[in-house]
């Protein structure tokens, strides 16, 4: 293949500025990638063993575990990541260079869907350019812009025949129109200017986001920026466009099978792209519906496999839960943060304060939703039907938000909320082009401007931006590591002291604080299986390791993965390896304070404060306590000090 030349290099960089951003964000990602150690923990390593399980016999029929008990409609995201994850050696590397993959193609896929068509480029040469060029001569993206033919703006009326994505079109198909020099035009502009407005909506959310958003494999993760590409998808289809359709069923059925919650938040979305789909193009729009219900078969075959099914139980869930769901009340509050002006300066739900009590309303709360509603209504009166189709697209997803965020049970954690971001950010980025796009006219009315220097302000403009956001990502995650990176040492340590008994299956128990030892202990399942050995899970697990990993009884011999506030093995067991940041004084130091202080807060009758002394709040277990706790304050905060060090995990041989 050959490879491009400068000038076709150039003229892509000069339509498409934001790839230079996007550019530096995989290449920074990619370094970060190749560049760690890392052993999977928690829920990224039941991710990856159950994508190792693609193409075995236990190949997954469903998806991602959740916390109630059920798991995510399909095992689709398994399935994506399989192929990188093959291609790495079965490394974790796979995956998250498989979510980078996953996220670049949302992205650019969104981005082109709104680009202008062929024959809208013939029309209006240059994005960067608020002038139109004819349409009489097709011009090819390679070739050099004849300056003279940019000399108009696209002001284009909704009811005339030239628009082509006029309501008044009879057939309703798009077609390519002539720039004339009477103002009517293309939608050429218009395109160019969304296009950029969802490519740095994109860009906005890898920088606002989650650190790693841009490579997280999590399934709460890769579905943020698919949001985008259906705000697009949609977009396209109202103008016209059918290949919106074919995006719209694809990334539903996607979103909604990796994360349940993104199918409640999309539906709005994709409703009115195959409603409209239906009615415009019946049988392309039927056929990508049974392509659609050709990727939800593994759901059916879990159903009838393992009767009722997963999808039964997920169902169940909604209906009967015992938790009370978050209702409309609250949705209001957090669609009102998300729009306020609080979110160009902390673009997250302050997931804290949203757990503990009333989320925020933040400062002008709906303010994002006004200047949609505005931006549209300057849309509709200047006949700007891709502008208008669009923010209308954004308007809907905002109703899908207030649909998933009232049906929510439980807190309102982070991965439930972060799909505020890419809304946020395509809302004000939709509406900062329908300003430029305002500001261009005017200033094409009263004052005559140089073409090539407009063209040159808007790509740089874009670039720069792009590349800033690029830069605040990729600065933000070097400085964090991934989830769970930081007990990949204990789990090489302890995988290899554990080696020897793992020869045949034997089960790996856990106990004392849930979040680190599951860490630990599906870390250790996930490596130990990669060295070929036969770990197996606890019983309970099934639906987060598979059934061939869950198939030992806890009967011993077995292993157990143990967080401890203080030293001391259980009964019929002995130490296979330990990880403790304390030496053996400070841990001698430390398991005394644990009895004495503990006897204490008994004799002074708070006992019910002993849960304070095994991490670094033990001080607060003095605070307004009885005299003789309180006058102990300064071994409560020793003890605090050594907690505050670290935990110490142990692996126990049980009954051997």
């Amino acid at each position: 293949m050959p490879s491009p030349s400068p000038r076709e290099v150039s003229s892509h960089v000069r339509r498409r500025p934001w790839t230079l951003g996007l550019a530096l964000l995989c290449i920074g990602h990619v370094v970060l990638v190749l560049s760690r150690a890392y052993v999977t923990g928690g829920d990224w390593a039941f991710i990856e063993l159950r994508t190792r399980d693609v193409f075995s016999g236990d190949t997954p029929l469903t998806g991602a575990w959740s916390r109630y008990g059920w798991n995510h409609p399909g095992p689709l995201l398994y399935d994506l990541l399989a192929i990188p994850y093959r291609l790495t050696g079965s490394s974790w590397r796979g995956l998250w260079l498989g979510a980078l993959v996953l996220n670049v193609v949302a992205l650019v896929v969104a981005v082109r869907l709104l680009e202008p068509n062929r024959s809208e480029r013939a029309d209006d040469s240059d994005p960067a350019d608020p002038g139109v060029g004819s349409a009489v001569d097709p011009v090819d993206p390679a070739d050099p812009v004849d300056e003279a033919s940019l000399a108009l703006v696209d002001r284009a009326d909704p009811a005339d025949p030239a628009d082509p994505t006029s309501p008044d079109d009879p057939d309703g198909a798009t077609r390519p129109v002539v720039g004339v020099r009477d103002g009517t035009a293309t939608s050429g502009v218009a395109g160019w200017l969304t296009a950029w407005a969802i490519a740095l909506a994109g860009m906005w959310t890898f920088a606002a986001g989650t650190a790693h958003l841009a490579t997280d494999p999590w399934n709460a993760s890769v579905v943020v920026v698919p949001v985008l590409t259906m705000v697009a998808a949609a977009a396209a289809v109202l103008v016209d466009d059918r290949r919106g359709v074919a995006v719209a069923a694809v990334v539903f059925v996607a979103a909604a099978q990796t994360h349940a919650a993104y199918g409640v938040l999309l539906l709005p979305l994709v409703l009115v792209a195959l409603g409209v789909g239906l009615v415009r193009w019946r049988r392309y729009t039927l056929m990508w519906i049974g392509i659609g219900a050709v990727l939800m078969l593994p759901a059916l075959v879990d159903t009838l496999v393992n009767w009722p099914g997963n999808f039964y139980r997920s169902i169940r869930f909604t209906l009967t839960a015992s938790e009370p769901a978050v209702g409309f009340a609250q949705a209001a509050r957090v669609i009102g943060r998300a729009t306020s002006l609080s979110f160009f300066g902390e673009a997250r739900l302050p997931s804290f304060v949203a757990v503990v009590r009333d989320p925020p309303w933040g400062l002008l709360p709906f303010a994002g939703l006004v200047a949609l509603a505005v931006a549209r209504r300057v849309a509709v009166v200047r006949g700007w039907t891709v502008h208008r189709r669009s923010l209308e697209a954004t308007a809907l997803l905002w109703l899908g938000g207030v649909l998933m965020v009232a049906r929510t049970r439980g807190p309102l954690l982070i991965w439930l909320t972060t799909w505020m971001v890419v809304a946020a950010a395509v809302t004000w980025c939709l509406v900062g082009a329908v300003v430029v796009r305002w500001l261009l006219e005017r200033r094409s009315e009263t004052t005559p401007s140089d073409p090539s220097r407009v063209r040159f302000v808007g790509t740089a403009a874009v670039g720069a931006v792009a590349l800033l956001l690029a830069t605040v990502n990729i600065a933000g995650s070097v400085g964090e590591g991934y989830p769970f990176q930081e007990v990949t040492q204990v789990v090489q340590q302890f995988a290899d002291d554990a080696e020897p008994y793992a020869a045949s299956p034997i089960a790996i128990d856990l106990a004392g604080d849930e979040y680190v030892a599951g860490a630990v202990q599906s870390g250790l399942i996930v490596e130990l299986e990669a060295r070929g050995l036969q770990p197996r899970g606890r019983p309970d697990q099934r639906l987060q390791l598979g059934t061939h990993r869950t198939d030992l009884p806890l009967a011993p011999p077995s292993l157990l993965v143990r967080v401890e506030a203080q030293s001391g093995a259980p009964e019929d067991a002995s130490v296979v390896s330990v990880s403790d940041p304390l030496n053996a004084t400070e841990r001698a130091e430390a398991d005394a304070l644990m009895t004495e202080l503990g006897a204490l807060l008994d004799s002074a009758g708070v006992g019910d404060r002993r849960e304070l002394l095994v991490n670094d709040l033990a001080p607060l277990a003095a605070f307004r306590a009885p005299p003789e706790v309180a006058a102990e304050l300064d071994r409560f905060e020793r003890l605090g000090e050594l907690h505050g060090r670290g935990q110490r995990i142990v692996l126990y041989l049980i009954g051997a």
